[in-house]
């Protein structure tokens, strides 16, 4: 009989031998596997992982749409407590006369008993007086410092210094109703009494003032004045 040929043989150099029929080196030690079986590995579903990836979307998206919403909402809360009356600058229609129910704001004291016009004149406000005198205009106003532009416009379209001074009522509604007005724009001063809800201002410095007309704060009623 044939001897069977050994199929492990050297390499002629002497390194390792050849595995004949693989052409293939061979290691000295078995190749061993520890992990899980491989049949048990968990295979991963491409639908469920699509569903997952769409779950966070939608959650992140929502998350955004309800942050962006939460806070409009608080915006517009916030704007309707700090104004809970807002009137279109493009279409401003002023207060009807008749339903105001608070005086106007004619105190002088609000700007320390001085008031200056859109020109820049200077005018002295009294409280609790009146000025008689010629009246050139008659018109609604809702402030001092209106009634006072109103004088100042007023000289503007005739040229001079017609309207010197200005009486005032502060109780809009109750004027309003019996003489449609409750400004007066004055070409002259003839007497400055006292009259309480009544203001007046006068184009003049407050020293001024009193060395022309002779005005009292606290005085006697009624203190007879020259034409100015």
């Amino acid at each position: 009989m044939n001897a069977i040929p050994n199929q492990r043989q050297s390499n002629r150099d002497g390194k390792r031998p050849l595995d004949i029929r693989k052409n293939s080196i061979i290691e000295d030690h078995d190749a061993s596997y520890y992990g899980f079986p491989l049949h048990e590995h968990t295979q991963v579903n491409p639908a469920a992982n699509r569903q997952r990836r769409n779950f966070c979307i939608i959650a992140i998206l929502a998350f955004i749409i309800t942050t962006c919403l939460g806070g409009g909402v608080i915006g517009i809360y916030t704007v309707i407590k700090a104004e809970p009356y807002i009137v279109p600058s493009l279409y401003y229609i002023p207060p009807d006369p008749q339903h105001i129910k608070q005086p106007v704001a004619a105190v002088c004291q609000f700007n320390f008993g001085a008031f200056f016009s859109w020109t820049g004149r200077r005018y002295t406000c009294m409280d609790h007086t009146d000025t008689s005198g010629s009246t050139v205009m008659a018109l609604v106003a809702y402030s001092m410092q209106t009634c006072i532009d109103a004088c100042e416009s007023y000289n503007r379209v005739v040229g001079n210094r017609t309207c010197v001074a200005v009486s005032m009522d502060s109780d809009l509604r109750e004027r309003y109703g019996k003489e449609g007005a409750n400004c007066w724009l004055k070409s002259s001063v003839v007497r400055i009494g006292r009259r309480d809800g009544m203001f007046s201002s006068v184009d003049c410095d407050i020293g001024d003032c009193r060395k022309r007309y002779g005005y009292v704060r606290d005085g006697e009623v009624g203190v007879l004045l020259g034409e100015h």
